[in-house]
């Protein structure tokens, strides 16, 4: 080895370079303080080398990118923490970047002769925001496609040239595969390039000019860089290593959301966090109509960041500087506000929390599905055609439209105007004492937004029942009763552990003519077919098959008239008038789906 260093020494003066380096001595001592860029510096190589890595693994285009981005997140050893790592380093730059801007601007160290490296830096805080913002366009999922639609819309918008960037960005009129073909050359090429070039002018000047210092503190140099200041910055960058470690313990790896679906709204779409500000600021210019989306999402950002590089000509005075501190607070305040603001919104915003529960539940369906192979179509073909993500869509599209699918906190699909009962647990113990409770049974989560409401059953719940007495005048429907008539039911749906002796007591409740229930229900071999649903089987994967496929059938809710029958049949036939029916396999597999889902604490 000291032959080689010695070789590189005799051609380049390798040694003698490092040694200036390293022993080069500190004016003003060293300081935590500028540990700061070379932190930044540190996350920058970090964003190569993760980047470098993910390139090898990542495959642009309409039908690789999600798939690659797939691999890389779950298949790849190691490589959800390398996706998380690179994403999370994204960020501590951004937040990093933002502070040391702060910072720069309080203690003047803008002003002339440094004012090539203030510009120099704020234009690689440029550069960072748009390497996080076509980094988050790259996987190709829902979350990606619709927020690369929302930016080149306003793009497009722009008189005169608008259209011509829209189809540059995009390769094509539409979002295509040269659109992440593109995408990718600019985050991992052409955005790089700039902001290492920027990076050398800033250190140029930084290396020229010397640290700021405080005024009156003596700029006599007091150690050297090695072993003074590196220590320094080898803590504060393993301190930032770590908190980014913490946060991706914390959060987990994974990311990645369903395969970008351009026929599917997709009401859950934000931008990165560090663009939330700027799309909720849009928002107060919306009604003010396509002019002003452009005021708000380029022309007032645009004209933020020209203010911020006109501060070395008037902040040499006082006043000017004052100004400039007051500018820049209250820019970074605005930003705070607004991205505040997005978060509470979308916090109390119910269709939103609807929208994003929607997102999760299409991903963890897209993921399965994956895990049993991709086929060459891609995964957006895999969500149309195979029956589990039709079954999906047709739950999101169809079974949403009137059902509500929520737990008591309100986790889960809450419809704001249900018209047919709460599918959460259906079929569970507590679900069907629910059902069972005279004052439940008229609510939203059962029949009182159905027709229902006004129909035998809960006329049977709210007068009979509670006045049912057996022949020796005691009464039938007691709390334990009616526990055990819910117990059986959920033993016909195929929940697990539950009391052997009251589903037993139940059955024998059920099928009792003194209870009233196989007057009008059928129960295994008590009662009769055509005045209320067959409760044989309840809840199970053969019941909801039947129901979903055709609720009208005599096995269900046949005796109702046609005013009343508001379900639409499923189930693909000669004769069948819903454009959402589907065959036979799809149905099942949404049974499937809804009964694999109990296994679940929430929705």
């Amino acid at each position: 080895m000291n032959r080689l260093l010695q070789w590189l020494e005799d051609r380049i003066g390798f040694r003698s370079w490092l040694k200036q380096r390293l022993g080069a001595p500190l004016p003003g001592g060293p300081s935590w303080a500028r540990t700061l860029p070379r932190v930044l510096a540190f996350l920058f190589l970090v964003q190569i080398i993760t980047g470098f890595f993910l390139w090898t693994s990542y495959s642009p285009g309409e039908n690789t990118s999600w798939e690659s981005t797939y691999y890389l997140s779950y298949h790849l050893p190691g490589g959800a923490w390398l996706l998380a790592l690179h994403r999370l380093a994204a960020s501590a730059m951004i937040v990093l970047a933002v502070v040391h801007l702060l910072a720069v601007v309080l203690v003047r160290a803008y002003l002339p002769p440094r004012e090539l490296t203030y510009w120099s830096g704020l234009l690689m805080l440029v550069v960072l925001f748009k390497l996080g913002l076509t980094g988050h366009w790259l996987p190709g999922d829902q979350k990606a496609y619709w927020s690369t639609q929302v930016v080149t819309s306003v793009l497009g918008l722009l008189p005169g040239v608008g259209e011509g960037l829209k189809q540059l960005v995009l390769g094509g009129s539409q979002y295509n595969h040269l659109t992440l073909t593109r995408l990718l050359a600019v985050h991992a090429g052409l955005l790089p390039l700039v902001f290492g070039l920027l990076l050398w002018v800033h250190l140029v000047g930084c290396r020229r000019h010397g640290p700021w210092l405080p005024p009156g503190r003596s700029r006599q140099p007091q150690g050297t860089y090695w072993p003074d200041q590196v220590w320094r910055n080898a803590v504060a960058a393993l301190v930032v290593l770590g908190v980014l470690g913490g946060l991706m313990w914390h959060w987990g790896p994974h990311a990645l959301t369903a395969p970008a679906q351009p026929a599917r709204e997709f009401a859950a779409a934000r931008p990165a966090w560090f663009f939330l500000f700027l799309f909720r600021f849009r928002q107060e210019f919306e009604h003010w109509g396509p002019w002003g989306e452009v005021l708000g999402a380029l022309v007032l950002p645009a004209a933020a960041v020209g203010v911020l590089f006109l501060f070395p000509f008037w902040g040499k005075w006082r006043l000017g500087h004052g100004l400039n501190v007051l500018i820049a607070l209250g820019l970074l305040g605005t930003a705070g506000y607004y991205t505040a603001l997005a978060w509470y919104e979308d916090a109390h915003d119910r269709e939103f929390q609807n929208a994003q529960w929607l997102a999760q539940k299409e991903t963890q369906v897209a993921l399965q599905l994956a895990q049993s192979g991709i086929p060459p179509q891609g995964a957006r073909w895999m969500m149309l055609h195979r029956a589990e993500g039709r079954a999906w869509y047709l739950f999101a599209d169809s079974c949403l439209k009137c059902h509500s699918y929520h737990d008591a906190q309100g986790r889960g699909y809450v419809h704001p105007e249900p018209s047919a009962p709460n599918l959460w647990r259906f079929a569970s113990v507590e679900w069907v004492l629910g059902l069972l409770d005279p004052k439940q049974i008229t609510q939203a989560h059962y029949f009182g937004n159905t027709p229902l409401k006004e129909g035998d059953m809960v006329s049977f719940v709210q007068q009979d029942m509670p006045e049912a007495e057996d022949d020796e005048g005691r009464r039938i429907f007691t709390p334990e009763a009616l526990r055990a008539v819910a117990t059986a039911l959920a033993a016909e749906a195929g929940w697990p552990n539950l009391d052997a002796q009251l589903v037993e007591k139940g059955r024998r409740l059920l099928a009792d003519d003194s209870s009233g229930c196989a007057q009008c229900h059928k129960f295994h071999d008590a009662g009769e077919l055509g005045s209320a649903p067959d409760l044989t089987g309840y809840g199970s994967l053969e019941w909801l098959v039947g129901m979903i496929s055709d609720p009208n059938h005599e096995r269900f809710y046949g005796h109702l008239d046609s005013q009343q029958q508001t379900m639409p049949a499923f189930l693909v036939q000669p004769n069948s008038t819903n454009p959402a029916a589907v065959p036979h396999e799809v149905i099942e597999a949404l049974a499937r789906w809804l009964i694999a889902q109990r296994n679940r604490p929430a929705p």
